[in-house]
């Protein structure tokens, strides 16, 4: 697969990422209204506990779309940026498990 071919997908799995910034930014708002009219303690909560909930909720809606949100390209790829912005050879390792599991899940 290119690169171009996978940024597609990804593009089309995720809606161009509209999706995780609707849910992030309404996490957001809220967060922003609950300062503003409540307390900042229930501001923060809001923020940790619904931080949690960013990517099922967004999953929701894709699938709510008709979309499903799923890729064909191995995810454990994405590890391998962080081997040289970091310089640790642990993310290496890390992509390499998740490498294997994503491909031992599809065997």
């Amino acid at each position: 697969m290119l690169v171009a071919d996978a940024q597609r997908e990804v593009r089309t799995a995720f809606v161009g990422g509209s999706m995780g910034q609707l849910v992030s930014g309404l996490l957001w708002l809220a967060s922003a209204a609950l300062a503003t009219w409540g307390t900042p303690r229930q501001a923060i909560t809001l923020l940790v506990l619904g931080g949690f909930f960013i990517f099922p909720t967004t999953q929701l809606g894709l699938k709510l779309l008709g979309h499903a949100g799923e890729l064909s390209i191995v995810l454990g790829a994405h590890y391998l940026p962080f081997v040289f912005l970091y310089g640790m050879r642990m993310f290496a390792a890390l992509g390499k498990l998740a490498v294997a599991r994503e491909t031992a899940g599809r065997a």
